[in-house]
């Protein structure tokens, strides 16, 4: 509950350097001594930023503070600019991204693009994190359409290199990553699949995975 009230003091001075970092940055004359200096504190607080964003999102929504929009979009949309964020992430390791979208055309739900965009980023994330090679699919497909209501599936598959049978019971838990290891090699929380899968809860929505080690 303190962290999520004090999420806005925690966000505000780390903007502040993070900003104060990229305009010296641009100064001329400085040596590249300096400027490795910089990059440095950028990567450093931008992955600072991310640590923090994830133990506040789960804070907010352990303390019930997480507000869900109710905005009409375009689910296709929201997915595509999705792949966007990644498809960079999965040019440097040569992954190649499949766009799989079973959707009725211009398929328009009330959601919070946000956070709808929140999940599905960091599944797609998961998977370039944990591939190596081959490729990435993100699909959605419409289960059931009654009136006002509609189910549809989101999935992402790929071909990294799975979880083992041991680990499976935790993979949604908080801080919590299928080895160690992963933490020193990957880095990350392990806390954006159980950000996600809350979030889609909250929706009345569920997630669950399956996964054979090494496909």
């Amino acid at each position: 509950r303190f962290l999520a009230t004090m999420s806005h003091e925690i966000r505000t001075p780390l903007s502040g350097v993070m900003g104060s970092l990229s305009h010296l940055s641009e100064t001329e004359g400085l040596t590249l001594e300096s400027k490795e200096m910089l990059r440095i504190g950028q990567v450093c607080g931008e992955q600072l930023l991310l640590v923090i964003n994830d133990v506040l999102d789960l804070s907010k929504i352990e303390a019930n503070q997480v507000t869900l929009e109710q905005e009409p979009l375009f689910l296709e949309d929201v997915l595509e600019e999705s792949m966007d964020v990644i498809n960079i992430q999965a040019e440097k390791k040569g992954i190649n991204l499949v766009y799989n979208i079973n959707l009725p055309i211009n398929f328009s739900a009330y959601l919070d693009s946000c956070r709808l965009r929140q999940i599905v980023i960091n599944l797609l994330s998961n998977s370039v994190k944990f591939t190596s090679k081959g490729e990435i699919e993100l699909s959605a497909s419409l289960i059931k359409n009654e009136g006002s209501k509609a189910t549809v599936q989101i999935s992402v598959r790929d071909t990294g290199c799975g979880i083992p049978p041991e680990y499976r019971s935790i993979i949604f838990s908080p801080f919590s990553q299928s080895d160690s290891s992963i933490t020193r090699k990957f880095g990350g929380t392990g806390l954006g699949l159980s950000i996600s899968k809350k979030l889609a809860e909250l929706y009345g929505g569920k997630m669950w995975f399956e996964s054979e080690v090494g496909k």
